[in-house]
């Protein structure tokens, strides 16, 4: 969050106060139901730590974020995507990619990778036509479970540009159903098919927005656990989330490639894109 090492209580605290101002013990009582091991001691503590770095204010027993950091923040953002979206400043970067070239990165776990796909993803969204959606391809959309709140992010920031943000999953299982609840469907939109579209490839992912096809295989056992695991949970409990969470952060290697292909970029679209409620005024 922009305030050295990731801390968990830290990113709890300033979760809850990008809400607005707290009442500093009725935002505890909160924190604390979302994580009952934190303590009051614990969140004053780090309360303590931010005010000092000047992210937060106290006053009269409330806190909220620091006006100045928040400009901070804002401007650091802004000079930063000055240089991620304008890919001619970053030579080798995948967004600089022509026609037919593609650029491939490995990592150690699936969660590790869906780190960098979703940062790849959010760049995409700045470099391409303004009218193209998100269009996905999963096997199971477990980031919504096990990687929610970067899930968010990437769907608001598909959607904040009026882009609708499209998933297409290989099943409909439970938990593939738990997670409908994300999707308004218009500006998201979820299909779950009754067979994958890959059987054979139950580790195979990919994304196509604009021409630019983003394509993913996480480690095969992993993904033959996955599927054993969907097929037998019934229901998104919270140790069925921490046991999916703790699979897709088990070492497997994970592949990412991102290619600028027109052509295959517009196949994989036409074989999902049917399904979805595309409104006239988004038409490409």
């Amino acid at each position: 969050m922009l305030t050295g090492k990731p801390n968990k209580i830290e990113n709890l605290v300033l979760s809850q106060l990008q809400l607005g101002p707290q009442v500093i013990t009725g935002m505890i009582t909160r924190l604390k139901k979302r994580n009952p091991r934190l303590t009051k001691q614990g969140v004053y503590a780090m309360l303590r730590s931010l005010k000092q770095q000047e992210v937060v204010v106290i006053h009269n027993g409330s806190a909220s974020l620091n006006a100045a950091w928040l400009a901070r923040v804002e401007q650091f953002i802004l000079e930063t995507q000055k240089h991620y979206t304008k890919p001619q400043v970053m030579s080798g970067h995948f967004a600089i990619l022509h026609e037919g070239e593609r650029v491939q990165y490995t990592f150690a776990t699936p969660l590790t990778a869906d780190t960098f796909w979703t940062h790849a993803l959010m760049i995409l969204a700045d470099v391409t036509h303004p009218t193209e959606p998100f269009i996905a391809y999963n096997p199971h959309c477990w980031f919504f479970i096990a990687h929610t709140e970067s899930e968010r992010q990437l769907a608001q920031h598909y959607n904040a540009r009026h882009r609708q943000y499209l998933v297409t999953v290989g099943s409909n299982t439970p938990l593939d159903k738990a997670i409908k609840k994300e999707f308004d469907g218009i500006e998201r939109q979820y299909v779950m098919r009754d067979e994958p579209l890959y059987p054979e490839k139950p580790y195979y992912y990919f994304n196509v927005v604009g021409d630019f096809l983003i394509e993913v295989w996480i480690d095969r056992n992993i993904a033959f656990a996955l599927e054993k695991f969907y097929k037998q949970m019934t229901a998104a409990t919270a140790d069925v989330c921490a046991n999916l969470n703790t699979l897709v952060n088990s070492r497997g290697k994970t592949k990412v490639v991102i290619s600028r292909n027109q052509k295959k970029a517009e196949a994989r679209k036409r074989k999902l894109i049917k399904r979805f409620y595309i409104p006239s005024s988004n038409r490409w």
